[in-house]
């Protein structure tokens, strides 16, 4: 069965600008290198105020809620390199910024204030197949992908269940416990062939299945960066696929 694979679109209207409330994971280039790895990334936050600019030079500015991270008591220096991402319905969006500094607002949140330095990018899928398989898997609900507007829950949350199929784009499966919001973010484990997989998720869709366990929900999650491990996952779906036609001419 086919499903979507990735491709990048640049969107460059304010348009882009996530909205107040809105999820977000900064990483931070304290290289001052958007294309290098960046020396701090996944931190959970959430955007607390947005304004636009008004004139031609000026720059869209966010407000968001000052990330924690090991490190932090050293404040970044102005100008240091950030992006934030976060899922849309039509993908992942990823918005580079720079750091302008640390302030509080509302008399008590405290948040970083970052001006946008270029334009956004929109990951959004194409066609790719997925196959029916059945494998343990744990996910772990990350900080702030628990509930609208929460930045981190007070403990992490672990979820065992198994898949229900998988492709090189994401996989869908069962798990224990409440629906998951739509573009919650996860870490996800499973192990196909032998191969340990860990990668970064965000919801697609979660709820009950008819016929199954009340206790029990039904998930589909996307890969945040499905070139991570898409040479071992074409391998196994394609294997799969091969598998589920030869048994198909022995029932025949």
């Amino acid at each position: 069965m086919a499903e979507d694979d990735v491709k990048r679109e640049v969107v460059d209207d304010a348009s882009a600008m996530p909205r107040i409330n809105t999820l977000v994971r900064v990483a931070v280039y304290a290289d001052g290198d958007l294309e290098g790895h960046p020396t701090r990334q996944d931190i959970p936050s959430r955007t607390e105020e947005v304004v636009l600019a008004q004139s031609p030079g000026e720059r869209h500015v966010l407000m968001i809620a000052s990330p924690r991270y090991v490190g932090d008591l050293d404040e970044l220096a102005v100008g240091t390199l950030c992006s934030l991402t976060w899922p849309t319905e039509r993908g992942l969006m990823e918005l580079p910024v720079a750091y302008l500094g640390e302030q509080y607002i509302r008399n008590s949140v405290e948040v970083w204030r970052v001006e946008v330095v270029g334009p956004a990018v929109r990951t959004e899928r194409r066609k790719f197949f997925r196959v029916t398989m059945t494998l343990p898997v744990r996910v772990e609900v990350l900080p702030g992908g628990i509930g609208i507007g929460a930045i981190s829950p007070s403990t992490d949350v672990t979820l065992e269940g198994h898949t229900v199929d998988l492709s090189e784009g994401g996989l869908r499966c069962v798990l224990p416990g409440p629906e998951l919001p739509i573009g919650g973010l996860l870490t996800v484990w499973v192990e196909v062939e032998r191969v340990q997989m860990e990668l970064r998720a965000s919801v697609v869709w979660s709820g009950a299945v008819e016929g199954r366990d009340e206790s029990m929900c039904e998930t589909a999650l996307r890969f945040v960066d499905p070139e991570r491990f898409a040479d071992a996952m074409r391998r196994i779906v394609y294997a799969e696929q091969m598998r589920a036609r030869r048994l198909e001419r022995d029932d025949d």
